[in-house]
């Protein structure tokens, strides 16, 4: 009689195990609050069309919070789509939504700084950057790619020695791949020290202030590549 009883238990214990699971799995998940930025991104489109063939941002919050990116590059083809506290590793989890219904004609990247923040070797992340190339290169061979150095944000300069190796594998990168270069949002951000510059920042000493976007903005526009014109149709052709 024990023996049952406890065969019973056993039984009704693990039965009760697969009921929580089956629940676990069946209830809904809730998507994370990077995926939430993502699946917006949807519905921005539905609601604003974006630009044909856009000048397309792409990174972490440093890009999210440019909300007058159009303005200060002075482009309307500019396409802001960062989202905020994104690796690159990220970028290529939702690369079909952030990148591919787009078809870019030059793509602007800034991502490494949390990357690198969160414990990543800089090896690793140049990996994933060389990853996010090729699928770039192969789904849009015409289209630019420019990797932004991570900026020197005071908050992080524990970690300077990675960043800097970062952006030196950045620029390895870039001379390895046609079409692929590096933009130096590093050295204009310090001082005459050698230190980030503290007005280029926000109180938190991470995203930029209004300053720091205005160096950006002086460094990106001229990169900017314009807009092919459609060939004029032929007066003589029926």
């Amino acid at each position: 009689m024990i023996v049952k009883k406890i065969v019973w238990f056993c039984l009704s214990g693990a039965t009760l195990v697969s009921a929580m699971v089956w629940a676990q799995e069946a209830a809904p998940r809730e998507p994370s609050r990077l995926e939430r930025q993502v699946l917006a991104f949807a519905d921005a489109d539905q609601a604003n069309p974006p630009p044909v063939s856009p000048i397309l941002l792409v990174g972490s919050s440093s890009f999210r919070r440019w909300r007058t990116a159009v303005e200060d590059l002075d482009n309307p083809d500019v396409l802001n789509r960062g989202f905020g506290g994104s690796r690159m590793s990220h970028v290529l989890q939702w690369y079909d939504l952030v990148v591919r219904p787009y078809d870019p004609r030059q793509v602007l990247v800034y991502e490494g700084d949390n990357d690198i923040w969160s414990g990543m070797e800089p090896k690793q992340v140049e990996q994933d950057f060389r990853t996010f190339i090729e699928r770039v290169r192969g789904d849009f061979p015409d289209a630019e790619i420019l990797l932004l150095y991570v900026k020197p944000s005071p908050r992080r300069m524990s970690k300077r020695a990675e960043y800097e190796e970062l952006n030196h594998r950045m620029r390895m990168l870039a001379d390895h791949f046609e079409g692929v270069d590096v933009v130096d949002t590093w050295t204009p951000m310090l001082d005459e020290r050698n230190e980030p510059r503290e007005d280029l920042f926000v109180a938190d000493r991470l995203h930029l202030s209004e300053k720091g976007y205005e160096v950006w903005s002086s460094l990106l526009r001229p990169l900017l590549r314009p807009r092919q014109e459609e060939p004029a149709a032929d007066a003589n052709k029926d």
